[in-house]
């Protein structure tokens, strides 16, 4: 026997394609920010392997300064050691020059190390750059498939729109007022009378009169306690 309210049946078998896309639909962004969260640990590599490059980089520049200066600076004891009347303040000046000297030599050899450390810098930066991109591809990838699931899904939902726009006009105007109400708090509206007494929406046993309007199907009934409309398979 087709239950009285098989319209309404109809209608809900269409809703409930529609809460799974509605769902996935509301879904779709969250996967989709998720993924552009996976770059982040990349993205902080990237940027601190950069930013060590640039302390590299400045520390040569500061030293490259400090020797330039040093330098200038011997060439002018140099100068002041020529115009020199005695021996004593000769051999003083020659000192004086020799120790500049010698922090002249022991910058170069600290430029040296810090040169190595900009080209190690530079590799471990060209690393992480791979492995960002690397990365990027991959996020790039799964959130085009999101964007194409998210198409088809909107497509989905507005074609299921129309299905239900008609499958509503099929239904009594009374009991489609009632089943929109309870959609908006209840899932699902229609739901059967299990063992011919029991609503299989809240669970509760029905009174004897409810069970026998039911069973003869002649007009929608609804569930004393959830209001639930009841038919019998």
């Amino acid at each position: 026997m087709t239950p009285i309210v098989q319209p309404l049946l109809d209608l809900q078998d269409i809703d409930a394609l529609l809460r799974d896309l509605d769902k996935e639909l509301l879904d779709i962004p969250v996967r989709r920010a998720n993924e552009e969260n996976r770059l982040g640990e990349t993205r902080e590599a990237h940027a601190r392997a950069g930013e060590a490059l640039k302390l590299s980089q400045v520390n040569v520049a500061n030293i490259e300064g400090e020797i330039e200066q040093q330098r200038v600076h011997v060439t002018k004891l140099r100068q002041q050691q020529a115009t020199l009347k005695t021996n004593r303040e000769f051999a003083a000046m020659t000192a004086e020059i020799n120790a500049a000297e010698a922090g002249i030599d022991a910058l170069e050899n600290r430029l040296l190390a810090h040169i190595e450390e900009v080209g190690a810098a530079k590799r471990r930066l060209a690393d992480a750059a791979a492995a960002l991109a690397a990365e990027q591809g991959i996020v790039n990838e799964a959130q085009k498939e999101l964007d194409d699931r998210m198409a088809e899904a909107q497509a989905a939902r507005a074609e299921l729109d129309g299905r239900r726009a008609e499958a509503a006009k099929a239904c009594e105007p009374r009991m489609l007022a009632t089943y929109n109400r309870l959609l908006r708090g209840r899932w699902r509206p229609v739901v059967p009378l299990e063992n011919n007494a029991i609503c299989n929406g809240c669970h509760l046993t029905q009174p004897p009169s409810v069970a026998h309007l039911v069973r003869r199907n002649q007009n929608p009934v609804c569930c004393q306690m959830c209001g639930r409309i009841l038919y019998i398979i």
